[in-house]
């Protein structure tokens, strides 16, 4: 028989009202906003990498040609977080806007090896400008600046988890 009297008097609210009090990590929830902590390791890339590769990709996002430094991420190809070796290797990299990043992290398109644009049979955007620049633009090839190239094998590897490729 499970008794709760034992039970800490956060538990018991929660038991009795659904309310939380608490974060699992501890710390209390206040009136006026929820604070969580967490610590986590992450693998992060220079900031003289971030700006060699900027200058590479001529701060241009690859998809849609956005020149905006402030809108504009690294996008790594194999994630840096199950490929730390590869966080700083310039062919893991490409850059792209914030929204295409995003994208592409949540695997709605992708790049093949011979750099064209690929997107997902079930990826079907309400926003025209991703209509535009990814869905209008299947199958075409990317061109890249002369000086940037993205590892065919690291595309490979990366498509090959995609089940709609």
């Amino acid at each position: 028989m499970n008794d709760d009297d034992r039970a800490p008097d956060v538990w018991k609210q929660w038991v009795e009202t659904g309310d939380v009090a608490q974060w699992p990590t501890g710390e209390t929830l206040d009136q006026h906003g929820r604070i969580r902590q967490y610590e986590t390791s992450e693998t992060v890339v220079s900031d003289g990498f971030r700006a060699e590769t900027f200058d590479r990709y001529d701060h241009a996002c690859t998809i849609t040609g956005i020149q905006e430094d402030d809108l504009l991420d690294l996008a790594h190809v194999l994630p840096r977080s199950q490929h730390p070796n590869l966080a700083e290797h310039p062919e893991n990299v490409l850059v792209l806007n914030s929204l295409h990043h995003r994208a592409f992290d949540a695997a709605l398109f992708t790049i093949d090896s011979d750099y064209c644009i690929r997107t997902s049979p079930s990826f079907e955007p309400a926003h025209p400008f991703l209509r535009e620049t990814l869905l209008a633009r299947e199958g075409e090839q990317l061109s890249l600046p002369p000086n940037v190239q993205i590892q065919p094998s690291f595309l490979d590897d990366l498509n090959a988890g995609l089940s709609w490729m």
